[in-house]
Formats: structure tokens, sequence, C-alpha cells
């Protein structure tokens, strides 16, 4: 899933908002997909580690 999405770090809303991520990932909307287990469609984001320049701005 994640190649067909372009990244290679993928995780769902309910976990994006259970981290404390203090600004050191950049997080883009990627897709709504049903997966397998799921019944309901899962908001996926991915994750970029920010350049020490952008932590500090």
């Amino acid at each position: 899933m994640c190649n067909s999405l372009g990244t290679d770090k993928l995780i769902s809303e309910e976990l994006l908002n259970q981290l404390s991520m203090e600004g050191q990932y950049e997080v883009n909307y990627k897709a709504e997909m049903g997966l397998r287990a799921k019944a309901e469609k899962l908001k996926l984001f991915s994750l970029q580690k920010k350049s020490v320049s952008k932590v500090h701005e």
C-alpha cells in the first residue's frame, strides 16, 4: 500500500491523534481506504521527518 501511495511511512488518523511528535514530522493526508480486517475506511497519512532547520522554526 505504501508504494501505491508513493511513501514509505503510513499511519492511520487514529494513531496520528495518539502520538505526540512535537513538530518533528511533516504529516500529509494520503487517502481513505478500506482494509481487509476493518469494516470502516481508515484515513491514512504519510510521515516525513523534518530537517533540523524546519524543526526549530
